[in-house]
């Protein structure tokens, strides 16, 4: 007893933390805390010049687990296979752009979401596509990352004039659409802007798009007092300033979930 109350007071003191709120979370358990992140997909997780993982998420997960006083390890997953290489216990928690949805809180328990960017169809200025209808649409072939809500919005609400190209990662998408075998694509609005709006050959179509409950850490489903940590955590650096330090190294506009 007398151990965890020096170890509550001496994180206490270094970082500002207060445990008082999670009484039954000890960081001490874990030592090293590994996150399951999908990479490039940037600017929330990619690979800089020299290979090194970084971006928007790897800072804010980083810093969390400073603030735990815990190592951070970042494996490099699927997405396809990202909840079930979770649920194997390859490591502890995803932390990859992972928006909340019904069907996904059947295999995982998400924390408190932590952001929120609206998705875009863009497509070439020269295609002059007039509008996001099944009839403006129709003969188009979209690209659009597998196992996204954004897959899952287009599959429920276009026909099959439109061709559909569900592709498993973020560089796959760029290609297929930079070969021109896409018309358009279909992803979050930070990648539009992080690279095709600086182009100037480049459009969105139609207007921005809210999916699902933003995105959130996720757990397995018996992880309890890890997620209360986490949320705790997050929390805490949103309170102090962190969260939003880290946010404009990125980020000129607010992505908080209010």
């Amino acid at each position: 007893m007398a151990l965890v109350a020096l170890l509550i007071f001496t994180l206490t003191a270094a970082t500002g933390w207060y445990f008082t709120r999670t009484p039954n979370f000890d960081p001490s358990q874990f030592g090293t805390l590994t996150f399951g992140v999908d990479a490039p997909y940037p600017p929330y997780e990619y690979f800089d010049d020299a290979g090194q993982l970084t971006g928007f998420e790897i800072d804010l997960g980083n810093q969390l687990c400073a603030n735990l006083k815990l190592d951070c390890v970042w494996q490099v997953t699927p997405w396809d296979t990202i909840i079930a290489d979770l649920n194997s216990g390859k490591f502890d928690v995803i932390m990859s752009s992972m928006s909340i949805e019904e069907e996904r809180k059947k295999e995982v328990s998400f924390g408190e979401p932590y952001y929120s960017t609206p998705s875009v169809f863009f497509a070439r200025l020269s295609d002059n596509i007039a509008g996001l209808s099944n009839r403006n649409l129709a003969g188009k072939a979209v690209a659009v990352q597998s196992g996204t809500l954004q897959e899952i919005y287009l599959q429920e609400n276009y026909d099959s004039t439109l061709q559909i190209l569900s592709l498993p990662g973020w560089d796959e998408v760029n290609k297929a659409f930079r070969s021109g075998e896409a018309d358009l694509v279909f992803t979050d609005y930070p990648q539009w802007e992080g690279e095709f709006m600086l182009e100037r050959v480049y459009e969105i179509i139609g207007e921005t798009i809210r999916l699902g409950d933003g995105v959130a850490l996720a757990f397995r489903k018996d992880d309890v007092q890890l997620r209360k940590g986490m949320n705790e955590g997050l929390a805490f650096m949103k309170e102090n300033g962190q969260y939003e330090k880290i946010r404009r190294e990125y980020f000129l506009y607010d992505i908080l979930v209010k």
